[in-house]
C-alpha cells in the first residue's frame, strides 16, 4: 500500500476516552438545640471512626458554626453512613439533622 492509495476505511481513528472519578459526597451535621453533644461525641466516634478528641472538637465545631463536616465518601458510603447516624439519633429521641453535600 502506498500513500496514494490509501482510502478513508485504512485510516484508523483513535477515540480519546476521559474517565471521570465518581463525586465524593459530604456528611454534614447540624446544630440544633435539642440533641445533646454526647450523642453526637458517640455518632462521630461510632459511625465516623474518630477518636474521642476529634469528635470532641468537631462537636464543638459544629455547636459554634451550626454545621460540619464529619467525612468525605462515595456517595453509596455516605449516604450509609447518613442513615446510621440519623437511626442512633432517633433511637435515642433526639432530631439530629444530617444532609449529603456535593464536595466541590
Amino acid at each position: 500500500m502506498t500513500v496514494d492509495t490509501i482510502t478513508e476505511s485504512d485510516v484508523a481513528v483513535l477515540e480519546k476516552t476521559v474517565i471521570a472519578y465518581p463525586k465524593k459526597w459530604n456528611v454534614v451535621l447540624y446544630n440544633d438545640n435539642f440533641t445533646s453533644m454526647e450523642i453526637v461525641i458517640f455518632i462521630l466516634m461510632n459511625v465516623f471512626a474518630m477518636d474521642h478528641e476529634s469528635a470532641h472538637v468537631l462537636m464543638y465545631d459544629i455547636h459554634e458554626n451550626g454545621k460540619g463536616i464529619a467525612g468525605t465518601y462515595s456517595k453509596e458510603i455516605a449516604e450509609t453512613k447518613r442513615d446510621y447516624a440519623l437511626a442512633i439519633a432517633a433511637q435515642n429521641g433526639y432530631p439530629l439533622k444530617v444532609e449529603l453535600e456535593v464536595n466541590e
